[in-house]
């Protein structure tokens, strides 16, 4: 006699004395649902399709070893940096910031306690190896009174031991100001 295909489990299965919803491939779980988690048991692979994207809100917690040599340029983290808090006037912070790895400025945000004063404002600049560099990467508004998030249209690309400087330019009176930059860094060289 051979198995009945109709007694083989497909499908959704509600496991009352575990309290989960499992579901079954051919009479094999392949994952279960709780109110709290999603497992895939043992010896069954998570498998995406090319060009799908897996999307993860909160914490990835991994029990088993994540091989960095196979993580490519899409895989990295975001991390905000505060490039200048406090009361400023008219000036010229170096090296607020200098990159340990290799990384992308994607975003600036702006932040100012009263109106700066008309084309015045706040400069990111590449301050380069030595922090002596001149390039402005991004300013934000004429007349800041309040906040601006500035997306980089082209994310400015910065190499390890590069410095981020902070310029104030002739700003109206002193001023509370924070910069906060946003770099992309590749997780296979985050430690």
């Amino acid at each position: 006699m051979g198995t009945n295909a109709a007694a083989i489990k497909r499908g959704w299965h509600y496991d009352s004395v575990n309290s989960r919803l499992d579901f079954y491939v051919n009479g094999t779980r392949v994952g279960g649902i709780t109110t709290s988690a999603m497992t895939i048991p043992t010896g069954i692979e998570l498998d995406m399709e090319s060009g799908s994207t897996l999307t993860i809100d909160g914490n990835l917690t991994a029990t088993a070893k994540i091989v960095k040599s196979s993580l490519n340029s899409e895989v990295y983290q975001e991390l905000a940096v505060c490039l200048a808090d406090g009361i400023y006037d008219n000036e010229t912070i170096t090296g607020a910031y200098r990159a340990w790895s290799a990384c992308t400025l994607i975003r600036v945000i702006y932040h100012t306690d009263q109106a700066i004063g008309t084309s015045l404002g706040i400069d990111v600049v590449d301050g380069a190896t030595d922090g002596n560099g001149s390039d402005v990467i991004d300013s934000c508004s004429d007349n800041l009174n309040g906040s601006d998030i500035n997306d980089i249209t082209t994310p400015y690309a910065l190499s390890a031991g590069d410095y981020i400087n902070v310029v104030v330019d002739d700003i109206t009176a002193s001023s509370t100001i924070r910069v906060t930059a946003i770099l992309k860094i590749p997780l296979s060289t985050a430690t």
